[in-house]
């Protein structure tokens, strides 16, 4: 062996070292329930939670004690739920009233008065989340790690959902899809505890936080939506 290899070695070995006795490759399911609200929104739009949820199986690869990187594949469902504040979303009576578009909210009938009162913008992904953990306390029963990676998501689905009401009590619901560029990502962010079964097989528990940008499409217009997601990850690994 050449010397000038000889750093390079001795760099490696202690991480080499350090994972004997330890699974080197591990798999495993997670499953994430939790809630979205949009980072970017303005004066003009209320903000409401929306339900989100992620649900996968990864597999990953143990370099070292406290050191392991993993990818993953995952459904992936988020958005955001809002109520439009704008002139024109009110009842007779109140400021800005304006009869809403026929074409939009359909039956409403001539001079029936309505506004939207909630939109939310729902989508649905294949992602491949890509990580990297470090654990503390080697050796223990339950363990503290920290999680940190990006996940690149594929859109399968954009999905707009309308609630409007009228003045003569009648509630309309509509659907719509639209056809939002394919490729979005995510920054994840995890903390939370490992507890060792028998076998090398663990359980693992915690909160987990991603920062989602969707370059979304409506109405031939396209807009960058920045999305908080929170959730609670609980998952199983062997």
């Amino acid at each position: 062996m050449k010397m000038r290899y000889l750093p390079l070695v001795f760099c490696i070995l202690p991480f080499l070292l350090q994972a004997q006795g330890q699974p080197r490759f591990h798999y495993g399911i997670a499953f994430a329930p939790g809630a979205a609200i949009a980072l970017d929104a303005g004066d003009s739009e209320k903000q409401q939670l929306r339900p989100s949820v992620d649900l996968g199986f990864r597999a990953g690869y143990r370099f070292h004690s406290r050191w392991s990187v993993s990818a993953g594949l995952a459904y992936a469902s988020t958005g955001r739920k809002y109520e439009p504040v704008v002139p024109g979303n009110d009842f007779e009576g109140e400021p800005g009233f304006e009869t809403p578009d026929p074409p939009v909210f359909p039956g409403g009938g001539p001079g029936n008065q309505g506004r939207t009162r909630s939109l939310t913008q729902a989508y649905h992904f294949l992602a491949v989340p890509l990580r990297v953990t470090y654990h503390g306390n080697a050796g223990r029963s339950w363990r503290p790690y920290v999680s940190a990676g990006l996940s690149p998501r594929l859109l399968l689905l954009h999905r707009e959902k309308k609630t409007a009401a009228y003045s003569d009590g009648k509630i309309e619901r509509s659907t719509r899809d639209y056809e939002t560029e394919p490729l979005h990502f995510s920054l994840m962010l995890s903390v939370g505890v490992t507890h060792d079964l028998a076998n090398g097989h663990q359980v693992f528990v915690g909160p987990n936080l991603q920062w989602v940008n969707v370059r979304e499409q409506r109405y031939a217009q396209k807009d960058a939506r920045q999305l908080l997601q929170m959730g609670l990850e609980i998952g199983y690994l062997w």
